[in-house]
C-alpha cells in the first residue's frame, strides 16, 4: 500500500477509530523514551498524528463553531 493512499484512509476515519488509531500510535511513541529507545518508532507515528489532524478540518462541526453574541 503506497503511503498516499494509507494518509489518504486515515484522514476519512470517523470517530471511534480515528480515536483508537491515535491511542495506539500514542502508545508506540512513548516506546520511544526511556527505557526501551525505539527512536526510530517516532518517525513512524508523528506522521500518523499528522495524517489524522489534517483530516478533522473535512469534517464539518457547526455545534462547535462560536457564535456572535
Amino acid at each position: 500500500m503506497p503511503i498516499a493512499d494509507f494518509a489518504a484512509r486515515l484522514r476519512t476515519l470517523t470517530m471511534w477509530p480515528r480515536l483508537f488509531t491515535a491511542a495506539a500510535a500514542g502508545a508506540l511513541s512513548s516506546l520511544a523514551q526511556a527505557p526501551f529507545y525505539l527512536w526510530p518508532l517516532i518517525f513512524l507515528t508523528l506522521p500518523v498524528f499528522v495524517w489524522l489532524l489534517d483530516g478533522t478540518r473535512a469534517t464539518a462541526r457547526p455545534w462547535l463553531a462560536a457564535q456572535p453574541a
